[in-house]
């Protein structure tokens, strides 16, 4: 048959990082919300990482679906908090 039209095949990557990390504590329930990676290959989740010190995430990891908000409880202390982008890749 004749040739067909050419095509470009790139395996995927792995998500940019999210940006514009913000939070909201009240009442014993912190809320954190984040601008969804912008760019280059999707997220498909986010990890969210929470630490004792900077680069730490010895308090929680937890991984959530394709939002931009995250809830939860926590008592009252300092927390280094990052939020990573996720595909089948890997991580931001």
């Amino acid at each position: 048959s004749d040739p067909s039209e050419e095509i470009e095949i790139h395996a995927p990557g792995t998500p940019q990082a999210p940006t514009g990390l913000t939070y909201v504590s009240s009442g014993g329930t912190v809320t954190l919300r984040w601008t969804a990676s912008a760019g280059g290959y999707l997220a498909t989740g986010y990890l969210i990482e929470a630490g004792s010190a900077p680069g730490l995430s010895d308090l929680a990891r937890v991984q959530v679906g394709d939002v931009t908000r995250f809830s939860t409880p926590a008592p009252p202390g300092v927390y280094y908090v990052r939020v990573r982008g996720t595909n089948a890749t890997g991580l931001s």
